[in-house]
């Protein structure tokens, strides 16, 4: 695996365990933390792909409050 492959595995981890680490999933929060994150932690990403990985990880936040 590409070295950009696994630094973005190990970004959605760290988003991912702040929702688990979380009393409250459905605050708003986490949609601005995935953007604050998104925008300073992959800076080095072209802005479309990091609109897909934001809009990827809102979608996924998403289903896991609906469950």
């Amino acid at each position: 695996m590409k070295s950009a492959q696994l630094e973005l595995i190990k970004f959605c981890k760290n988003i991912i365990s702040t929702w688990e680490n979380t009393d409250d999933i459905m605050s708003l929060y986490h949609f601005n933390n995935i953007k604050k994150s998104v925008n300073t932690e992959l800076d080095s990403y072209h802005n479309d792909i990091k609109d897909k990985i934001y809009d990827s990880l809102i979608d996924l936040l998403n289903t896991i409050r609906k469950v």
